[in-house]
């Protein structure tokens, strides 16, 4: 009997999610994502070194990618009709670059193109938010000190997921998709916070007002 016990334990610390402490990160770690497991065996060598307390994943994304074009202006256009999605457009000064969000009311999925020029668009889809995952991420992103945010559903890595590194300068914005294909902006902090603003009136109307998401520290 002890013997099935301990099996069972090891077992569930490898499917339960989102609750249990990750090796080297604590509860209260700005860099811990409100989803995850124990388990990260199968996670990209990035991550893996990253919650192992290895890697600055903060530095080490800025090492990969030393001149990200920096967003300067944000531009927000509503809905024309019903089934049609909220736009929010981060751009370079230059026209360079940009970023494009579109977003559903009343639903927590949304995509993002991030373009170069007018040659290049890579898309991510983030189809696998929970309401505890945008407000936990929308929570982390609204902090003032350094930090990551993690924003990714049940599936983590294996569907596309944003990582937010926040410094004192500016923030970077990363998509990532297991298809293989990566992409990141620099943001400023004033489009950084309207961009928070203009996510949290999506969806979650009711706290945006206020300037307040939920308090999901504690797991």
């Amino acid at each position: 009997m002890p013997r099935e016990t301990k099996k069972k334990d090891v077992a569930d610390d490898l499917t339960i999610a989102a609750r249990a402490a990750l090796p080297g990160l604590s509860v209260d770690d700005p860099s811990r994502p409100a989803t995850i497991s124990r388990s990260t065996a199968n996670a990209p060598w990035l991550l893996q070194q990253h919650f192992a307390g290895k890697v600055d994943l903060a530095a080490e994304l800025i090492n990969r990618y030393p001149a990200l074009p920096l967003m300067t202006l944000f531009k927000k256009k509503p809905a024309h009709a019903a089934h049609q999605p909220l736009l929010g457009n981060l751009a370079a000064p230059d026209g360079t670059a940009s970023l494009l969000i579109e977003a559903m009311s009343d639903s927590h999925q949304f995509q993002l193109a991030y373009t170069l020029g007018s040659m290049l668009t890579f898309r991510f889809r983030m189809n696998d938010l929970t309401p505890v995952d945008c407000a936990h991420w929308l929570q982390l992103l609204h902090r003032e000190q350094d930090g990551v945010a993690f924003l990714w559903g049940e599936s983590r890595w294996e569907k596309d997921y944003l990582i937010c590194t926040i410094r004192r300068q500016f923030a970077c914005l990363y998509a990532f998709s297991p298809a293989g294909f990566e992409a990141g902006v620099r943001l400023t902090h004033a489009v950084k916070n309207e961009m928070h603003d203009w996510l949290a009136s999506i969806w979650n109307p009711d706290t945006a007002s206020t300037g307040t998401t939920p308090n999901l520290l504690t797991w």
